[in-house]
């Protein structure tokens, strides 16, 4: 059937078109989607992935059926989300921020899709090297409160919260 035929670009090419109206049943876009969340990290290495529209992002971020480590979700968030800003400017370099945090710029992009990522089930070791003392948790308040508040979690034992 049609599910055969899928691959990582025509996943990602569909779900432009169908979010644009320009192809597509709810029925196809679906089963374009439930591909994307099983090899989303093969989809989020893809030209395409740049090209999703925000509430594709949240859906696909939000998504139960989303087989990837909470890392890769993250990561491809920020991809993302430089992504809309480099694409709306000619040039190729942000500015970046004081600090050396990501540019300002990426955060009206970055920080609506902040809530859909699950910061509790990062490792403990991520969460606060990569996400809680990285970069872009210089120049972005919701970033630093959501990773404390994950760390808080994985610190408490579950009897105690």
């Amino acid at each position: 059937g049609y599910r055969s035929q899928i691959t990582v670009r025509t996943a990602a090419d569909a779900l432009i078109q169908f979010s644009q109206g320009l192809w597509g049943t709810r029925e196809e876009a679906g089963l374009c989607k439930q591909y994307v969340c099983e090899h989303f990290e093969a989809v989020a290495r893809s030209e395409g992935f740049l090209c999703f529209t925000r509430n594709l992002m949240q859906e696909l971020l939000g998504s139960d059926q989303l087989l990837v480590r909470e890392e890769v979700a993250f990561d491809a968030a920020l991809s993302w989300s430089q992504a809309q800003v480099q694409g709306a400017s000619s040039s190729s370099q942000l500015p970046g921020a004081l600090g050396g945090g990501i540019s300002p710029l990426v955060l009206p992009h970055l920080v609506p899709l902040l809530r859909f990522i699950r910061f509790p089930l990062m490792s403990p070791e991520n969460l606060v090297l990569r996400v809680l003392n990285g970069k872009e948790a210089v120049t972005c308040p919701e970033l630093r409160e959501l990773a404390t508040e994950a760390v808080m979690w994985q610190a408490v034992p579950v009897h105690l919260r």
